[in-house]
């Protein structure tokens, strides 16, 4: 019992800890709940709760009742599109928006114009997210900012920014404008788009860039500008001067203001111009300028342009007169013409003269006199401007050769002018509009009513209408019409007319020109033919083809496009691949559209199409399209099923993969084949190389005898000592060596190489002639080896083999020696070795005097089995040693007779030291 009670009283505890425990989590909780309340109660956001099912409003903060003048829990139950305002969409067309965004992306952000209880409007800027809740399943919080203020400061601040009469931009450092105001525009001619489009220096005058950068660099360390003035060019290639104050660098940007003080300037200009004029004139004028005594005609003041003219300086000029320089023939004109202005008759002089220059050569100028009177009204004197035209004189000779060439031109182009007077009916034509009409020029222009007889028909009316217009409304025309020339041929021209207005706007002539565009409209009629046939082609073609613009919308599909795809040319216009394909499919070729466009290239690429009967897999060369100007306009792409291609290449790839095991297993084969028929070859000629070995052997052999023999006798003698026994065996083993090294030089060309190496050609062939001496030596054959100081001598390959190629070859030398021994006391073998002219490739020729081989053999020699020599012969070597050169080596191995006997060549490539 004592032991029950003490459990009860342990369960009591538990229970009391845990109520405990509930009751501080509870106070928490409420606690959390309160302060939550009281920071909903307390936001500056509005804030409500909608469901996302039927858009209906479950909660609302005061903050967000106060925002639309409800009072407490009035909103709650009301459908949320109660506080949209209709705008170009309906309050239920807006919530309906938001609602698919919200179930498409699960939030939204913009802003709204909402309205109040009080049927007031006002903007906010609303923040919409979901959560789940168990109750009420996916709801909305709506949060709502009230941005009336910062709209109407902002449409205030447009209005400010549109209306100035102030120029107002803002540009970022680097130079790029991102806003200007309609008065930019208007000052400039430019539109905004191509403001904001272009680089801040490519606006303005180059002389004033520089300075223009400096105060851009001044602005962005803090500083502001202060009447800056730079020009700017407009768009009608003029230049505005505008003066810049009050910049102020924010966030990389610059905002600035200005006025175009280009008159401001130009009046500057001229007051400035006014107050110098005496130095203007006399110092910087561009014309020649002169004070002259109008008594004595002495000059009194000249300009340094005058003293250009006549080549005399100040001081020198200043000692003369003007009849001292002035051309004899035009003195009296001159005097004449002063007198009258002198006495008043004539306000101004002027004359064409010509001047004596300095240097005797005549110059032609325009000489103007002013009658200037002085303040005393004595000594009054003349201001004389004369202007060089001695250059416009000889121009003049030349003008009728470019108005021939005005003429030629024309006719070139077939391109003609003309005037007509309305009231006369009488036209003036140039040159070509006879050309192009057919008239003889000699006959005149025909009046307007004769028009009627060289114009088509069918055109007349329509030119006869055009032309009255333009006549009575002043309004100008641009027509093609059809001529019918004299010789019976046709021409289609283009006229274009223009009004000539008089002060009351009243049409006094018509004046424009004639374009004879009879080729040009063949050639459009040959180029819509092309276009059909082209069309007719594109249609016809196996691929698909297609092409999209920038947005991604179907312009154009070929046939083939409409018959895979099931949609026709006309209801594919303006859609996109996301209402034909699945969004994953869609995704892909848009992706893919967009690399081209960035690339401004022709891309390929792999894409996965789903058809009717499955996937398919095409390849499809995608390339941007631009216009005329070169602006991209689409991106057109020509797509081929690869499907089965596809299924064959793997099919393809499975068999390659097999047959390159197959082509490794042979090629194993036949170089183990190869590596036997070698050795055979070396096997063959084993008689004569234990003969060689034997040979070298029998002096060595001799010498050790004789030692054997000479010890004997020294211990018979007592001659045996440690020095004795010393050089015997030094002597001995000498001998043993020599015998030993043959053994290994035999051995190691009777061993087939493992590997290619890099080996040297010359010393490979002194090494094998080294072995092989005494044998040739024996048949009475020298041969020699010819090699220039500089040959490249390194190749790629197998030395032994090499070696065996060429014994091979030296050994049929040999042997053609011996049997024409009648007709060569003495054998000859000439090895030369050098390169070719890229020293890229050795060369070696092997040339005998054996009497070559007979011409209906040498064709023969390198195949397999075949010999000249009977029963002695394999047949092997040759047709080894091509084996070996060309396949194993990469070389190659050719025959030819001289007029001595056969040169063999071996080709092989130069290989460079391996670092």
């Amino acid at each position: 019992m004592a032991d029950e009670e003490k459990a009860k009283d342990r369960l009591i505890e538990e229970l009391r800890a845990k109520v405990t425990t509930l009751e501080t989590s509870l106070d928490k909780l409420n606690s959390e709940l309160s302060l939550q309340n009281e920071i909903m109660s307390n936001m500056a956001e509005g804030v409500c709760l909608i469901m996302a099912s039927d858009g209906i409003i479950l909660y609302c903060n005061p903050k967000f009742e106060q925002m639309f003048a409800y009072d407490a829990g009035e909103l709650a139950g009301k459908n949320i599109s109660t506080v949209n305002a209709p705008t170009e969409k309906t309050p239920e067309e807006t919530a309906r928006e938001i609602s698919e965004s919200l179930i498409k992306h699960k939030s939204w952000q913009g802003e709204l114009l909402n309205i109040k209880k009080t049927g007031e409007c006002f903007w906010c800027s609303a923040a919409v997210s979901t959560f789940e809740d168990k109750r009420y399943g996916t709801v909305w919080v709506s949060v709502h900012t009230d941005i009336t203020e910062r709209k109407d400061a902002q449409e205030e601040l447009d209005r400010f920014f549109n209306e100035s009469r102030d120029i107002l931009a803002i540009f970022s450092i680097d130079g790029h404008f991102t806003r200007v105001n309609p008065m930019f525009e208007k000052v400039l001619g430019y539109t905004k788009e191509e403001i904001c489009s272009t680089h801040l220096m490519e606006l303005i005058h180059p002389d004033d860039r520089d300075a223009t950068i400096a105060e851009v660099e001044r602005q962005n360390k803090g500083s502001n500008a202060v009447d800056f003035v730079n020009r700017y060019l407009c768009k009608d290639g003029s230049y505005k001067t505008l003066s810049w104050s009050g910049g102020h660098v924010i966030n990389g940007k610059i905002y600035a203001n200005a006025r175009d003080v280009t008159q401001q300037k130009l009046l500057l200009a001229k007051l400035a111009e006014s107050e110098q004029r005496f130095k203007t004139v006399f110092e910087e004028a561009p014309i020649g300028a002169a004070m002259i005594d109008s008594v004595t005609g002495e000059f009194i003041q000249v300009n340094r342009r005058f003293c250009t003219i006549t080549g005399y300086s100040s001081d020198e000029i200043l000692g003369l007169r003007f009849q001292d320089i002035t051309h004899p023939d035009d003195l009296k004109h001159q005097l004449d013409g002063l007198k009258l202005l002198n006495r008043g008759d004539i306000p101004v002089f002027s004359i064409e003269k010509r001047y004596i220059h300095k240097s005797s050569k005549i110059l032609w100028v325009t000489l103007t006199y002013i009658y200037l009177q002085n303040a005393t009204n004595q000594h009054p004197f003349n201001l004389a401007i004369i202007e060089d035209i001695t250059d416009m004189k000889q121009m003049a000779d030349t003008l009728k050769d470019k108005e021939q060439d005005e003429i030629e031109a024309q006719r070139k182009a077939h391109f003609g002018t003309w005037t007509f007077d309305p009231v006369s009916a009488q036209s003036q034509w140039s040159l070509e509009m006879f050309n192009i009409i057919g008239i003889d020029p000699n006959t005149g222009p025909p009046l307007y009513p004769g028009l009627i007889n060289y114009i088509h028909p069918d055109d007349y009316r329509r030119f006869d209408d055009t032309v009255r217009e333009a006549v009575q409304l002043g309004k100008p025309y641009d027509i093609e019409i059809r001529i019918c020339r004299p010789d019976r041929t046709g021409r289609i021209i283009n006229s274009i007319g223009e009004p000539v207005l008089d002060d009351a706007g009243k049409v006094v002539k018509l004046r424009g020109s004639v374009l004879d565009i009879t080729e040009r409209k063949n050639l459009e009629t040959k180029l819509e033919d092309i276009r059909t046939q082209l069309q007719s082609i594109i249609d016809s073609s196996a691929t698909v083809i297609f092409l999209k613009d920038l947005q991604g919308r179907y312009v154009f599909i070929n046939t083939m496009y409409e018959k895979l795809f099931h949609i026709s040319k006309k209801d594919i216009v303006g859609k996109t691949d996301y209402d034909i394909f699945p969004k994953e499919l869609a995704d892909k070729f848009r992706e893919n559209d967009i690399e081209v466009e960035k690339k401004n290239a022709s891309l390929s690429f792999e894409e996965i199409v789903l058809q009717y009967d499955g996937l398919h897999t095409y390849i499809s060369v995608k390339f941007p399209m631009h216009d005329t100007k070169g602006y991209l306009y689409g991106v057109c792409g020509i797509a081929t099923d690869i499907t089965e291609r596809k299924r064959m290449e793997e099919e393809l790839k499975q068999l390659t993969t097999n047959l390159e095991s197959m082509v490794t297993e042979e090629t194993k084969k036949r170089r183990q084949s190869e590596q036997i028929l070698i050795q055979q070859s070396k096997m063959a000629s084993m008689g004569e190389m234990l003969g060689l070995i034997a040979h070298q052997w029998r002096q060595p052999l001799n010498a050790i005898g004789l030692i054997v023999q000479d010890l004997r006798e020294a211990y018979t003698y007592g001659e045996l000592d440690q020095t004795y026994i010393t050089n015997t065996v030094e002597t001995t083993m000498k001998q043993v060596t020599f015998m030993s090294g043959t053994i290994d030089d035999f051995k190691d060309f009777l061993k087939p190489s493992k590997e290619k190496i890099r080996f040297n050609v010359k010393t490979s062939i002194e090494e094998l002639l080294s072995m092989f001496a005494q044998m040739f030596k024996k048949s009475d054959v020298d041969i020699s080896i010819i090699t220039e100081q500089d040959t490249l001598l390194f190749a790629d390959g197998y030395p032994n083999e090499f070696k065996q190629v060429v014994l091979n070859i030296l050994n049929n030398a040999k042997d053609a020696i011996a049997l024409n021994r009648k007709s060569c006391l003495q054998g000859l073998i000439e090895i030369n070795i050098a390169n070719n002219e890229e020293r890229d490739k050795i060369i070696l020729s092997i040339r005998d005097n054996g009497g070559g081989i007979p011409e209906d053999v040498i064709g023969k020699i390198f195949e397999p089995y075949y010999t000249t020599k009977g029963s002695t012969g394999t047949g092997l070597g040759l047709y080894m040693s091509k084996t070996i050169i060309e396949t194993n080596m990469g070389g190659t191995l050719t025959v030819s007779n001289t007029d001595r006997g056969a040169e063999f060549t071996i080709s092989l490539g130069v290989t460079v030291e391996r670092i």
